[in-house]
């Protein structure tokens, strides 16, 4: 009788080890993913304000440099000038402004940007397949997207967010 107690002790006490794990398991995810969310959330919200401004001056001025170049497809009399004093400067409007802080951001761990559209002004917004679910689901569904990509190194979650 005493052997079969043990035998169900030990039974019930792996039962619990192996809840316990799972449970861990699920959480650590749950927690992952809110982490993914909130970070992705406040730098789409920054993202947004820093458009807002820009827009609301109109779109600002920067020099000419090899990051700066003007953008083509901006159609406005007034995208490039050049001061009193010589100097040629470029509007950058709100979308090229972000697609300039997306470039300074993409890598590694940092967040990664990619302004597409399902039909993109700019070729190089075209979205990947990736991309034109998560703007698909936008017509059905909320204006986020979140999902888990595996790559051969490392797995990613990845947000899309409508604007």
């Amino acid at each position: 009788m005493k052997r079969q107690y043990e035998y169900l002790m030990g039974v019930l006490w792996a039962l619990v080890i192996c809840i316990s794990f799972f449970w861990n398991i699920r959480v650590n995810q749950i927690d992952t993913r809110n982490i993914v969310m909130n970070r992705g959330q406040a730098f789409f919200r920054q993202i947004v304000a820093t458009r807002n401004w820009n827009s609301s001056l109109g779109g600002v001025y920067g020099p000419l440099r090899e990051f700066n170049l003007p953008n083509p497809y901006l159609d406005d009399s007034l995208r490039d000038v050049v001061t009193t004093g010589g100097m040629h400067l470029t509007k950058i409007d709100p979308a090229h402004m972000t697609r300039q802080i997306a470039e300074m951001n993409n890598y590694p761990p940092n967040l990664i940007v990619h302004i597409t559209s399902l039909k993109p002004i700019r070729p190089a917004n075209r979205s990947d397949a990736w991309e034109t679910r998560a703007l698909e689901s936008f017509k059905q569904e909320s204006d986020e997207y979140l999902d888990f990509i595996k790559t051969d190194s490392i797995p990613i979650y990845c947000i899309f967010r409508s604007c």
